[in-house]
């Protein structure tokens, strides 16, 4: 069976996005949205038609090689890229004809963009370095500038990050002397990626707030990258509510600017990782799939592995394991052609996966050449730090515990130096564990105390409220949109409705002029002035029953959302007050000597944690009211398998239906399930022997489900139909299925069977 377990480095995610953040800043071309690409391809060759002089050619040929560039990473568009080789070519050699420097200068750049396209850094550099030499004989600055960020763009990731920043800083400071505040802006973003790579978040988020203000200043629209870039700062900071403020923030502008580039797959991909760092895996998933919609229709070989295999992690973390072996599967077909850093980020999480899943031959690859990868310490692969949490877990589920504290060592160093809260946090629960294990029981008490201190740090009550108010927020401004695009196109209908009954209006008019008289002609006017009164009267009745409407609507959904959370704060408490009753019995345990006392206040703690679990599941849903029962039972069946210390002894097998429940329905199932799984570990098996538990749930029809779980232990003596029902358990079982009015069955069928049916209330 396959592990029901999350896995122990949750922030995996997190790991590589700031890497990966100046990874594709250094080595991908810009994108913009392609608004009216026809215009400005037919502009352009209108203009090599039509141009008398060479300037003008030059400058028609420019425009078209920009253009062809510009679209040459979407994979229907990948030839594009021969053409902008072309044009920058012919406009190169037709501005040194003319002894253009200018012209030369802008075909060095276009040039340079297309060798960093084509992956030859060395004649990209060359092409940049030549255009600064070419425009500081110009003393153009302007131009200056732009080819010092060529420069940068040029040097890639494995060239020293502080060269290039002092490059980038250069060209801001010539921006600040000749530029708009637009192009300022965009090199503090720049500027910011570069530190981002450094490790420096505080300065990198200084640039970024910079940025934005001169964005605002000079009304430019397009801040969707700056605003997420700040988001991965507050992330990398421990400031989780600000990085999901700026994340959703840069999602709204790329939907308000229609904006489909490569750019809006990153954003999306950021903002699932934000959510993924905060717990909510289902919505983190979402927003991964959005991002890898987007980022297929790109030759973004890189994005696009980093977005499958964030993928592949949530399906691990939401017990999906088939799912994600599948796309796993679908990935190792393409390592060969992968370059460096795809292939880094695919071996670490094939370990991860393979570790998951206990597939240890598979591990043992990826394992080995993992470690081969971060013991290079001369390695220019920049990415390798993502390896480590994959390495750490292999290494611990594979019992190889001293060869794991060397690699949490070497983690821990590189984490304290970035001062990232929350891998050390992981860190110090990875020593708790190893500790625990090798029965250094004072060191792993402070190793826990360590992570718990951190976890402090970056979690509160008060956070995770204002985080959901933010989503709220988010969720109502979309709805907000989505009404006034529909208020606009109604708009829209009911003005051409209008023009098309004055058109009719006016010919029937002119029709009637020749054949009325005078008379009757003012009388018409007379008629139409007197429904035009009445027609603004009625308008008004209605935009004031409209206003009223409209405000008893606004009071009513008001209401309807502090219902949702006052009840989600009481599904909290309950949920608190469970905890602390099992907390009591546990220590009330510890002072009984009687072992069937103790295994009874046992009993006890598990009835009490699968309704904490319950309450736990409706104060963390969005309406508070109805419960998944496939995460619920996964997550119960999870603590039992624990409580029980089951091990690899007895196997788990589960086939559940996504099923909603409410509370009324939801509690007396989970007893009903707590009491079916602790009977069969108890008593279907002797102390040796391997046993398989069968779990199901599903619909049987519309209105109806069956709940099974079954063993293929020892069963129970007798005829199943006449069980009188004399345990505590199986009273338990009879009580609650009474509550559900459902039907429920014994059978003995190679081990005891317990099934019950009942109508879903929906």
């Amino acid at each position: 069976m396959q592990s029901n377990r999350l896995p122990p480095n949750k922030n995996y995610l997190m790991h590589k996005i700031i890497l990966y953040a100046v990874c594709l800043f250094l080595t991908t071309c810009p994108v913009v949205a392609q608004h009216g690409s026809e215009a400005i391809i037919a502009r352009g060759r209108h203009g090599l038609l039509n141009a008398k002089e060479p300037l003008q050619r030059i400058k028609a040929l420019l425009e078209l090689g920009e253009y062809h560039y510009s679209i040459s990473n979407q994979r229907i568009h990948s030839k594009s890229i021969d053409s902008a080789s072309y044009y920058a070519e012919r406009s190169s050699n037709l501005s040194r004809a003319v002894n253009y420097k200018a012209g030369i200068g802008e075909a060095h750049l276009l040039t340079s963009k297309i060798y960093i396209n084509r992956g030859d850094s060395g004649k990209a550099m060359q092409s940049a370095q030549l255009a600064v030499g070419l425009f500081s004989e110009l003393k153009d600055k302007g131009a200056m500038a732009r080819s010092y960020m060529a420069l940068v763009k040029a040097r890639g990731t494995e060239e020293d990050i502080r060269v290039s920043l002092a490059l980038g800083e250069k060209a801001y400071g010539l921006y600040r002397q000749s530029g708009t505040r637009k192009e300022q802006a965009d090199a503090l973003v720049e500027i910011a990626y570069l530190k981002m790579g450094l490790g420096n978040m505080k300065a990198a988020k200084t640039d970024l707030e910079a940025s934005l203000l001169l964005y605002q200043s000079s009304n430019h629209m397009q801040t969707q990258r700056a605003y997420s870039l700040l988001g991965v700062t507050y992330a990398q900071l421990g400031a989780f509510k600000e990085s999901l403020e700026n994340s959703l923030q840069a999602v709204k502008m790329l939907e308000k600017n229609n904006d489909t580039s490569v750019v809006a797959a990153e954003i999306y991909n950021y903002l699932a990782i934000t959510y993924n760092q905060l717990g909510d895996v289902a919505r983190s998933n979402v927003y991964f799939q959005k991002a890898y919609r987007i980022a297929r229709r790109f030759n973004e070989q890189e994005l696009n592995t980093m977005i499958l295999t964030n993928i592949i992690q949530t399906f691990i973390q939401l017990n999906r394991d088939g799912e994600a072996v599948r796309y796993l599967k679908e990935l190792e077909r393409e390592i060969d052609k992968m370059d460096d850093s795809s292939r880094t980020l695919l071996i670490a999480r094939a370990l991860r996966v393979y570790t998951e899943v206990s597939d240890f031959p598979s591990a043992k690859k990826y394992g080995d050449e993992a470690m081969r990868t971060v013991d290079r310490r001369e390695s220019g692969n920049s990415l390798k730090i993502i390896l480590y949490p994959s390495i750490i877990s292999y290494l611990m589920k594979s019992g190889q515990y001293k060869k794991a504290r060397d690699y949490v060592a070497d983690y821990k160093r590189i984490s304290e130096k970035n001062r990232d809260k929350k891998k050390l946090q992981e860190i110090h629960l990875t020593l708790f564990r190893l500790d625990s294990i090798e029965s250094k029981f004072l060191s792993a008490i402070s190793e826990y105390k360590m992570q718990e201190a951190y976890k402090d740090s970056l979690y509160s009550q008060e956070k995770d409220r204002q985080i959901a108010e933010l989503q709220i927020k988010y969720e109502t401004e979309k709805k907000d949109r989505e009404l006034l695009v529909r208020e606009q196109q109604n708009k829209l209908l009911i003005k051409r409705g209008e023009l098309q009954k004055s058109e009719l209006s006016k010919a029937n008019l002119l029709k009637n002029i020749g054949f009325a008289s005078t008379v009757l002609f003012f009388s018409i006017i007379a008629l139409l002035l007197a429904g035009y009164r009445i027609k603004h009267k009625t308008n008004r009745m209605l935009e004031a029953q409209k206003e009223e409407i409209n405000s008893k609507n606004t009071t009513l959904q008001r209401l309807v959302v502090e219902k949702e959370w006052l009840l989600k704060e009481v599904h909290h408490r309950v949920k608190n007050n469970l905890q602390v009753v099992m907390s009591l019995l546990k220590v009330q345990s510890h002072h009984l000597k009687d072992p069937v006392v103790r295994a009874a206040i046992k009993e006890s703690q598990n009835r009490i944690h699968s309704m904490s679990l319950l309450h736990k599941k409706l104060y963390q849903s969005e309406n508070a009211m109805s419960v998944n029962m496939s995460v619920y039972i996964r997550e119960l069946v999870e603590y039992l398998q624990s409580t029980f210390d089951t091990g690899s002894r007895i196997q788990f097998s589960l086939d559940i239906e996504e099923i909603e429940l409410d509370a009324a329905q939801a509690i007396p199932v989970g007893l009903i399930l707590n009491e079916s799984i602790t009977n069969s570990i108890k008593h279907a098996f002797g102390e040796e022997r391997k046993g398989l538990i069968s779990l199901s749930f599903e619909h049987i029809d519309e209105d109806f489900i069956r709940m099974t779980v079954m063993d293929d232990g020892v069963g129970i003596a007798g005829d199943p139909s006449d069980y009188d029902f004399k345990t505590l358990g199986l009273k338990l079982i009879r009580g609650f299925s009474t509550d559900l009015n459902a039907k429920l069955l014994l059978k003995n069928e190679n081990g005891l069977s317990i099934v019950i049916e009942f109508r879903h209330n929906q």
